[in-house]
């Protein structure tokens, strides 16, 4: 498959715990790095904020999406080469879901 059907077949109901782990640090790492860019522009370059407030700069948003994508595809890598799946495998259709010996409806 391509990266257009894994992107097209993209479920997050399939996700597990350590997708969902990730999902959320990487949702915190974009905002820490969102926040350091901020810290950076205004404090350690000193950088001016802009005397119109309507536009804020787009930096700190450029950086903290950066910052999360970043985060997101290491520990994606870092997992794999770990030998850690984010992701359940899919119910094939064909397959019967009470396959695991639960309990049989009655017909």
């Amino acid at each position: 498959m391509g990266w257009r059907e894994d992107i097209g077949n993209f479920d997050l109901g399939r996700l597990n715990f350590a997708g969902w782990l990730v999902f959320f640090l990487s949702i915190g790492a974009g905002i820490g790095t969102g926040f350091a860019t901020y810290s950076i522009m205004y404090s350690v370059l000193e950088l001016q904020p802009s005397s119109n407030s309507q536009r804020p700069s787009k930096l700190p948003a450029i950086g903290g999406i950066a910052g999360a994508l970043v985060f997101f595809f290491a520990s994606k890598l870092l997992l794999k080469l770990a030998g850690i799946s984010l992701m359940r495998s899919p119910v094939q259709k064909n397959e019967d879901p009470n396959k695991d010996g639960g309990p049989r409806p009655k017909s």
